[in-house]
Parts: structure tokens; sequence; C-alpha cells
């Protein structure tokens, strides 16, 4: 659907930003990253536009491009974005081996998605953290509670 509208309106910013939503999804970063951008030129103070394209270099695995868009997001806070922002922050902090705040980052993005829809991703984040932290234990508890929250 999104492709069909594009193919009309290169430059229509509502399917711009479902077709990166559906390529991360589905982790296709590179892919993601073209849109990310077509959609972050469209728009380049706005924090999702920005958030995105973080999103999509941080699934491309290129964690220091992703640092300038996340601060432009993070720069202008929208409140329905926080916990994608202490995410994505969270994944930077861990390519910098910043451990302290990546589990930092990764801990409030699951209190704040406490029993909300994005719960699950935050408490994937938070185990991505302590598996690097080495504390496994840890990390399965967080698997754990992703799994339960997949189910409910």
């Amino acid at each position: 659907m999104y492709r069909k509208i594009l193919d009309a309106d290169g430059s229509n910013v509502h399917a711009l930003r479902g077709v990166v939503r559906c390529l991360l999804e589905t982790g296709h970063g590179r892919t993601a990253q073209e849109a990310a951008r077509r959609l972050q030129a469209a728009e380049p103070s706005d924090a999702e536009a920005n958030l995105l394209l973080a999103e999509a270099l941080l699934c491309a695995g290129q964690a220091p491009a992703a640092e300038r868009p996340l601060a432009v997001a993070s720069a202008r806070p929208v409140a329905s974005l926080r916990s994608r922002i202490l995410q994505a922050q969270a994944k930077v902090a861990l390519f910098a081996e910043d451990f302290k705040k990546a589990m930092s980052m990764a801990s409030e993005a699951v209190r704040m998605e406490a029993g909300e829809a994005g719960d699950v991703k935050a408490l994937l984040a938070l185990a991505e953290v302590r598996i690097q932290f080495a504390d496994y234990e840890a990390a399965l508890r967080a698997l754990g509670s992703a799994e339960q929250a997949l189910r409910n």
C-alpha cells in the first residue's frame, strides 16, 4: 500500500513513515535507511523522522551514524517517542561500550513501557544490554517477561 502511494507521490511523508516502519519490523535496516533519509530530508526537525533514521542506522549496524539524528530526536522530545529514544540511546551506548549508560537507558525504557504495547521491545533491549554485561540470568528474566507480554 505504502509503495503504491509513493509511486504516485514520492514525497508523501506518511507513506515514507509507513515504509520505514515496515522495513525496520522485518529487519531490513539498509533499505530502511534510504526511505528514512528521504523522510528526514522532508522533515529535518521532526523528532520521529530523526528517530526513524537513527533506528534504521542502528538496524544496519551503523551506531556512530545514528548519534546525530538521535540527538535531534532527543532535543525535541515527544512523550510518545521517549521509550524508543531511550532504547536507541541504549544501543548507541552499547556500541560505545558504555555499559552503565546502556543499562540506565534500557531500564528506564522498561519502566516507561510497563504494561504497554512497547513493553516487549523495551524488554528485548534490556535483555540485549544484560547479555553484554554477561548477566545471563537477568537477561533470561527479561526475555521471559517479553515472552509473557507477547502471550497477553
